[in-house]
């Protein structure tokens, strides 16, 4: 904007000192010019203004990825910081004390993660998920079976293999599925968006996804969690492990069997 006005006042500039010289024509050319460029200047500032306020509303594609950064300027601030932790603070105006957390136990709940980096942010604050809880990875080439008949909370980026990890838990038969992971927007509109190349998406999302959101999955777009904090994340599973004992306490019991009822005292 600047420069259209400043361009737009020097032409009248010149078109007075060329008056001086020459006919009065090249002058009124110059000072049409500039008075043209002097009021297009505002109508341009406006536009620039609302350029502005939607990059500011809307997230805009990262020029490195996740594993790029890890790998690059991560390690150098690791190795320079020898007392880097991931440590979460508790979340404001919710105290949360730390909880112990068995990974040995074999039928407490089990977070299934799609990124072994996220596993390893939720074992480094280990001490604020439900007791007996285990960290495991389950990338998309290795086998969910091993999680049969478990409480599972799916904890993914919001890609097409992240979002069809919960199918995956299910087809495995977990016993329960509940899902803490990143979902396109508009379920987590507002987070930074990584652009790539046209994606395939593996068949039974259309349970969990809708039509639009398969359609992003499928553009090339993704949400990692990497862009969310350490707290944010394990505040996810937490409330993913929350619904899941809701969900058990609603299930209601059921009736003994008539010879056991009558024998009873």
């Amino acid at each position: 904007t600047k420069g259209i006005f400043g361009t737009g006042l020097l032409l009248i500039v010149i078109a007075g000192i060329v008056s001086r010289f020459h006919p009065p024509v090249p002058s009124l050319i110059l000072v049409s010019l500039g008075g043209l460029l002097v009021l297009l200047a505002p109508v341009n500032a406006r536009v620039e203004r609302r350029h502005a306020l939607r990059r500011e509303r809307e997230p805009r594609p990262l020029a490195l990825s996740w594993r790029s950064f890890a790998e690059g300027p991560l390690v150098q601030v690791a190795a320079r910081i020898a007392d880097l932790v991931i440590a979460t603070p508790p979340p404001d105006g919710r105290p949360m004390a730390p909880r112990h957390s068995d990974a040995r136990a074999e039928r407490g709940l089990v977070i299934a993660c799609d990124r072994e980096e996220a596993a390893a942010l939720l074992r480094a604050n280990a001490g604020w998920l439900p007791g007996g809880t285990a960290v495991v990875a389950v990338p998309a080439d290795t086998d969910a079976r091993a999680l049969r008949g478990r409480r599972v909370v799916a904890l993914h980026d919001a890609d097409p293999a992240g979002c069809a990890l919960a199918a995956r838990l299910r087809a495995a038969r977990a016993r329960e599925v509940a899902d803490a992971g990143l979902l396109p927007p508009p379920s987590d509109g507002g987070l930074q968006v990584l652009e790539g190349a046209p994606a395939r998406v593996p068949e039974g999302l259309e349970g969990d996804l809708s039509p639009e959101q398969i359609a992003w999955l499928r553009s090339g777009r993704r949400l990692e969690l990497a862009t969310l904090g350490p707290r944010a994340a394990v505040e996810r599973v937490i409330g993913a492990a929350e619904r899941l004992e809701r969900s058990r306490e609603r299930v209601p019991l059921a009736p003994a069997p008539a010879s056991q009822a009558a024998a009873a005292p």
